[in-house]
């Protein structure tokens, strides 16, 4: 089955393509395991508090999401006076993954960044909506060889990453919706992202 191709074919017009695209969403959203969602920010908050450095991986749509977190969490959650927090999106250097994807291989754009800037007691958070790209799955299995916590987030039927990282949460799809996964994506981190800001005590207003 191919969601988005159904709903395309079965939609009369763009009014309904469109009410069915955000019913698919609702449905996604309201299918995720909360208690899985509520370790995945309980783990962030800890990670937090303790001051350790959280990376984020991903490829195309979800590298952009993941761009967007390290905004809401580096700059939506600064407080003065209080610990900020430390968020690096490995996508996000172009120079670095450019020169490690010509040198190593584009296997190893995110491995060869974490090998030089994650300390033991990190945490490391990938995003793919397949669950299976091959740079996503390497650094997964190099932060877990290297003390660093894991956390994986797809779609589809999860891929190897949801059980290979310590915590998975699964946005199960069919293998064409990546709009409607990636969306999902955007929501769960502005979800964490504004609980975590007022559990610190950060207004989100200006």
């Amino acid at each position: 089955m191919y969601f988005m191709k159904d709903l395309f074919q079965s939609s009369p017009d763009f009014k309904s393509y469109y009410e069915g695209y955000c019913e698919r969403l609702c449905q996604l959203l309201h299918r995720l395991n909360k208690d899985t969602l509520t370790k995945i920010s309980d783990e962030m908050w800890n990670k937090i508090r303790e001051g350790k450095t959280l990376f984020l991986a991903g490829n195309g749509g979800s590298s952009a999401v993941l761009s967007h977190w390290v905004n809401d969490l580096v700059v939506g959650n600064y407080i003065e006076n209080c610990l900020p927090i430390r968020a690096i999106n490995l996508s996000d250097n172009q120079a670095v993954i450019t020169a490690l994807g010509n040198d190593e291989g584009y296997e190893n754009i995110f491995v060869g960044q974490l090998r030089a800037l994650a300390k033991e007691g990190d945490l490391l958070v990938a995003m793919s909506v397949s669950g299976n790209s091959p740079n996503i799955i390497k650094v997964v299995e190099w932060a877990k060889e290297h003390g660093i916590r894991t956390i994986g987030i797809a779609g589809c039927d999860g891929g190897r990453l949801i059980s290979l990282c310590d915590c998975g949460l699964l946005a199960e799809s069919t293998k064409d919706e990546y709009g409607p996964v990636e969306d999902v994506f955007c929501i769960i981190t502005h979800i964490i992202s504004t609980y975590i800001a007022q559990k610190r005590g950060k207004n989100l207003y200006h």
